[in-house]
């Protein structure tokens, strides 16, 4: 996989560049704050509870990961799937191998240090959300499992609408003995909640910024990068 298709995705990780990208290659994420890790996983799982992390090695040397790269800084990677692999690196290929092959500064005379930029600002949303129960529909649900003759045979069973009085919503929520604040009791009878999940889920902004400044001589190159990622959720 080439420079273009890893940072066409807009992505500021390697390994969200690399998810979608290469058949057979799965790559999953726990949890979406900034800098949790990644689990890649090439031939599947060989033993139970073993893990499928592949070997990285980048530019000749064998690494733990390769999140720390800046997608903008690799020029290439490959992943050898088959047997291949183990035959290059003996039994830590076991999961596969997948090589990363940064860009290099070019050396001689004239080569001026040369400054680059890339960045872009976008927003982050959830994608799908289940449909839950908002909590209108969630106290219909506590009455009418209280209404039924199973849980209270002297009201009539898929009696509507409850009436919200102290009383019967105390009747409603103490069905198996739990107390009820003054607090959650005003809320019931007002419709006043508060939407955890809206408060939760806000649309995010997320900023990426490259900067990479490259030069060499005759006896040395140099290649310097800094990616800033700001999210906010």
């Amino acid at each position: 996989m080439d420079n273009a298709k890893l940072t066409g995705k807009g992505a500021t990780t390697v390994m969200e560049s690399l998810q979608g990208q290469v058949a057979g290659v799965d790559i999953s994420q726990s949890s979406s704050r900034v800098g949790e890790s990644f689990n890649i996983s090439i031939r599947g799982k060989s033993t139970l509870g073993g893990s499928t992390q592949p070997l990285f090695v980048v530019d000749g040397v064998i690494c733990d990961d390769i999140n720390f790269l800046n997608p903008s800084d690799i020029e290439k990677i490959d992943i050898l799937k088959d047997a291949s692999s183990t035959a290059i690196y003996g039994s830590r290929a076991t999961n596969g191998v997948v090589i990363v092959t940064t860009k290099q500064a070019k050396t001689g005379e004239d080569t001026k240090a040369t400054v680059s930029y890339d960045g872009y600002v976008g927003f982050k949303k959830v994608a799908r959300m289940p449909d839950f129960m908002d909590d209108r529909e969630w106290m219909d649900y506590r009455y009418m499992k209280y209404a039924t003759p199973i849980k209270n045979t002297s009201i009539t069973n898929g009696r509507l609408p409850l009436e919200m009085t102290n009383g019967n919503l105390a009747s409603v929520w103490n069905d198996k003995g739990n107390k009820i604040s003054s607090k959650m009791r005003e809320q019931f009878l007002t419709g006043n909640f508060t939407n955890w999940r809206e408060m939760m889920l806000q649309n995010g902004i997320q900023q990426n910024h490259f900067v990479q400044v490259a030069g060499g001589s005759k006896k040395i190159s140099y290649a310097l990068g800094q990616v800033t990622n700001k999210k906010m959720v």
